[in-house]
């Protein structure tokens, strides 16, 4: 990745001060967008995307950069995001077949790029019957606290 600078989370962004802003606002959206409420056991791997794709949505109008907003636009259209996944981490990883079960350990990597520029969170959940339990705690999410845990 050539001219790029890499951090903890997989973002990758052209070290260029004007397109500073634009690429925190442009995280930003996709670091709310990886909290999914929706999973647990039953849920399909669909069902999570589009889960994913409304909360990315009703972020639009609080989108102050083209950027931002052109990577919304984009991200919405599944066929635009063709490496976002979930897949399993159990003994045999894969692409869950059929609705998430309880006591399955998933990865949720909602990847992305817009302009050239790639966009990449992963959290680990455990699916319950219930709900989900986020196994990756304390992951820095925040442009500051990525470059926080660089620094380190």
């Amino acid at each position: 990745m050539a001219g790029h600078e890499r951090s903890a989370t997989g973002k990758a962004a052209p070290p260029r001060q004007s397109t500073c802003c634009a690429l925190i606002t442009t995280v930003s959206f996709l670091v709310a967008n990886i909290k999914v409420k929706v999973l647990r056991a039953g849920v399909t791997i669909d069902q999570a995307f589009d889960a994913w794709q409304k909360e990315l949505v009703n972020h639009r109008s609080s989108a102050t950069s083209s950027l931002a907003q052109r990577a919304i636009e984009s991200w919405s259209n599944r066929s635009q995001v063709p490496y976002w996944q979930v897949h399993t981490s159990n003994l045999a990883t894969g692409t869950p077949v059929g609705p998430l079960r309880a006591g399955t350990t998933i990865n949720f990597e909602s990847i992305a790029s817009i302009d050239g520029q790639g966009f990449f969170l992963e959290d680990m959940y455990l699916i319950t019957a219930t709900g989900a339990e986020l196994l990756t705690p304390g992951v820095p999410y925040s442009a500051e606290a990525i470059e926080a845990a660089m620094r380190k």
